[in-house]
């Protein structure tokens, strides 16, 4: 068997989605982006997908959008073995801003560049597979409901808050428009639930990504005020529980310095996959 590496043609989708489905919670955000009505739809005219054969079997592909988004997907077992191609490719992405996989990857791709990053945060991937879900019961005073796509002014103060906490690098550099246009395709394109107290909301939770098998979760948040009291774990079990009826998996990455969300996390039924980077340049 030997190494090559070319470019994707039409032909091979079938067989690229086979690729990325069997380990999706890895790529979820990858699968999102090539997902159109439950099959892999072509890149974009300057969009580029570079396959990683070992001879005709397909074991790693690296996606480049024209937007500089970069993914590459490469099971474990062959990070050693397409060392070499990986960066070959790397170093001449024709664009690099936000790049984001598995620390390895990352780490072999920013090698690749001769360049840092202007920003790097390093997370842990978790992984929900169970098919079902417990409902835990909110705490006593709160409700839970699903979001509506016309909700953004009322769940704008938490999405402000969830952003300058965990979201953006520079917290000063905030753009309130940004925000609320962000909050409003979320809630137009992606599952969102909250929690409120006294018609208020206090907390939210919901998917950034949908895959062809997994939903990949994001924007849980709890005003400070309210932390401590189960509330997160209600919410996300409603959410889960949601994500299960439409046989859908769920997967997130959380901060390894944030102790209390990993704890909560393994307590609702999540597995630890690895480190996972998110790399930004910003130049």
């Amino acid at each position: 068997m030997s190494l090559s590496i070319r470019t994707a043609r039409k032909a091979d989708y079938p067989q690229i989605q086979e690729f990325l489905a069997q380990r999706e919670e890895y790529w979820t955000s990858l699968t999102a982006r090539l997902n159109i009505r439950g099959r892999i739809k072509p890149p974009g005219d300057r969009d580029k997908l570079w396959l990683f054969y070992n001879g005709e079997e397909l074991h790693g592909l690296i996606y480049n959008g024209v937007d500089g988004y970069t993914i590459p997907a490469v099971p474990a077992e062959h990070m050693k073995e397409l060392s070499d191609a990986l960066f070959t490719v790397a170093r001449n992405l024709p664009k690099l801003r936000t790049l984001l996989g598995h620390a390895g990857l990352v780490d072999r791709v920013i090698e690749a560049r001769e360049k840092a990053p202007e920003y790097r945060v390093d997370y842990l991937l978790m992984a929900h597979r169970e098919e079902s879900t417990q409902r835990i019961s909110p705490p006593s005073g709160i409700r839970i409901e699903k979001a509506r796509p016309k909700m953004a002014r009322e769940l704008y103060q938490l999405q402000k808050a969830y952003e300058i906490e965990e979201v953006l690098l520079e917290p000063k550099r905030f753009n309130p428009l940004i925000c609320m246009s962000h909050l409003r395709d979320t809630l137009e394109n992606q599952t969102v639930f909250y929690a409120s107290s006294a018609s208020r909301p206090v907390a939210k939770a919901g998917t950034n990504a949908l895959g062809f098998g997994w939903a990949q979760i994001g924007g849980v948040f709890t005003e400070e005020s309210f932390r401590g009291r189960g509330i997160a774990r209600s919410l996300m079990s409603e959410l889960l529980t949601y994500l299960a009826a439409r046989k859908l998996k769920a997967s997130l990455f959380v901060k390894p310095d944030n102790p209390a969300a990993v704890a909560l996390y393994r307590r609702l039924g999540f597995e630890e996959l690895g480190p996972f980077s998110i790399a930004y340049y910003l130049r």
